[in-house]
């Protein structure tokens, strides 16, 4: 009988205090928070994000027109995609992008029910779309990959973005306050790097910005127009 490690008890209390999108399994978050420990620089989150927050970041899915198309860059292990999907309409379209294979996995497990939506195992930087997207969500960890990436990413995000397209995204407000105490002068020069970029795009595109605090840990998501 194997032993319940430090992940395990760590799981079991982000299980118990994130509202998370159901279902999520006692395994995922397992997976998510140990993920999490071996690379924090690619996996942006320790735990899946609460329901609310993919409320949130879905709030512009499936409106007007149908046929729309949508683009998930970072699917993780599918709390916000499965949110994404439940709101889109027959004629609608999601492609999920996910560049860790073990999530590409449960991603292509939980999605499986849903006909219009494709799971692509690759860097968002190395997806060839094939149209225009009319929405993009993104829970990429941007403070954690880097100025060069949150550049590199952002014009991507311009270029396949169509007429009127919102972008959606996420960042934990809690990293502004646990960089001044726990990170070397290198990550807090590109931290600062990454914060002053964002500031400036979202100077040009914000459309509005909430919040929520009942998630683990709190999440601030931003909602811009990156083709008005």
């Amino acid at each position: 009988m194997k032993f319940l490690t430090k992940s395990h008890f760590a799981a079991i209390f982000l299980l118990s205090f994130s509202q998370v999108v159901r279902p999520t399994s006692f395994l995922e978050v397992v997976t998510i928070f140990s993920r999490y420990l071996k690379n924090p620089n690619q996996v942006g989150e320790i735990a899946p994000l609460s329901q609310l927050v993919g409320t949130e970041l879905s709030r512009y899915v499936a409106k007007g027109q149908e046929g729309k198309r949508y683009l998930e860059a970072g699917g993780g292990c599918g709390a916000i995609s499965v949110c994404i999907a439940r709101s889109l309409r027959p004629q609608d379209h999601l492609d999920v992008i996910e560049i860790d294979g073990h999530m590409c996995d449960i991603l292509k497990e939980r999605l499986k029910q849903y006909p219009n939506v494709a799971v692509h195992w690759c860097s968002i930087l190395d997806w060839k779309s094939e149209a225009l997207y009319d929405g993009i969500i993104s829970t990429l960890p941007f403070n954690s990959l880097g100025i060069d990436f949150t550049q590199a990413a952002m014009m991507y995000f311009e270029q396949v973005a169509g007429p009127g397209c919102m972008f959606s995204y996420v960042e934990y407000p809690i990293v502004r306050q646990a960089v001044q105490y726990f990170y070397g002068s290198d990550r807090k020069r590109n931290f600062r790097a990454v914060q002053s970029f964002l500031s400036i795009v979202r100077g040009k595109y914000l459309v509005e910005q909430m919040t929520i605090y009942r998630n683990v840990p709190p999440v601030t998501v931003y909602h811009l127009c990156l083709k008005p």
